[in-house]
């Protein structure tokens, strides 16, 4: 038996009962690969699937770009925040210092001298 591949996306599930339900329409009953009752269910399946593939698209769409301007928003976020944050503020200290050799207050120990 020769092997067939079955649809994998839901656009071609779409196009399969489609396809399905035109050739039942053409085709004699008693010539069907498959029951009345089984074409009577995709053709109350089908509108219902595709409403619901249609939604999928549109939130995936709409997902799709509000990622694109968050990333824009935090790109430019980063831009603006990262100068100013304590974090950086040291970093910046810490290598002008090391370029000088010195180290910053904050981490200079005192060491007293006993006499």
């Amino acid at each position: 038996m020769p092997y067939r591949r079955l649809p994998n996306t839901d656009q071609a599930r779409i196009r399969a009962m489609r396809t399905a339900i035109k050739i039942c329409g053409e085709t004699n009953v008693p010539d069907l690969a498959f029951s009345i009752k089984t074409k009577n269910e995709a053709e109350a399946f089908l509108p219902n699937f595709e409403t619901a593939h249609q939604d999928y698209l549109t939130s995936f769409n709409s997902q799709v770009s509000a990622a694109k301007k968050y990333q824009q928003q935090i790109k430019i976020l980063r831009l603006y925040r990262l100068p100013l944050h304590p974090s950086a503020q040291f970093r910046r200290h810490q290598k002008r210092n090391q370029a000088r050799d010195e180290t910053p207050l904050r981490t200079r120990t005192i060491q007293f001298r006993r006499t």
